[in-house]
């Protein structure tokens, strides 16, 4: 008999996920070239997916917001939500996550579900950074 595959998480996976990396975040945080190194990773694996749903879709703003951070263009925001924010991005970039990325589709379900809890912890933090960002642009 053949093994089912998993197709999704729970809650509270995808939270033990998200804190997993809080550590690997916070040392990752210490450094620019490390930042910028990961965001790179994060935009190529992005292109790399063929149709990006609606959970991952927050996915460049996490980057803007994180790249604005390490800057520091842009520092009205909680140490613990860059963390959160970081650590959701380096499970996105797992290979061998809960669910393998190799697997069509179903690889991805894990990284949604990461980032969805990540975007519901940080959702505030976001918001506040993207009117920063809009009014920022409209006066260039």
């Amino acid at each position: 008999m053949k093994k089912k595959e998993k197709t999704k998480i729970t809650t509270t996976e995808a939270v033990e996920a998200l804190e997993g990396g809080y550590t690997q975040a916070q040392e990752l945080l210490t450094s620019t070239d490390k930042v910028d190194g990961m965001l790179i990773q994060v935009e190529d694996k992005l292109k790399g997916i063929p149709k990006v749903g609606g959970k991952l879709a927050k996915v460049p703003t996490f980057l803007s917001l994180l790249k604005c951070y390490i800057t520091k263009e842009y520092s009205k925001v909680p140490t613990a939500t860059i963390v959160a924010i970081t650590s959701a991005l380096l499970y996105f970039l797992l290979p061998s996550d809960m669910m393998p990325d190799f697997i069509p589709l179903i690889g991805y379900v894990d990284d949604a579900s990461v980032i969805s809890v990540c975007m519901s912890l940080v959702s505030h933090d976001l918001k506040k950074f993207v009117k920063w960002r809009d009014k920022k642009s409209k006066k260039k």
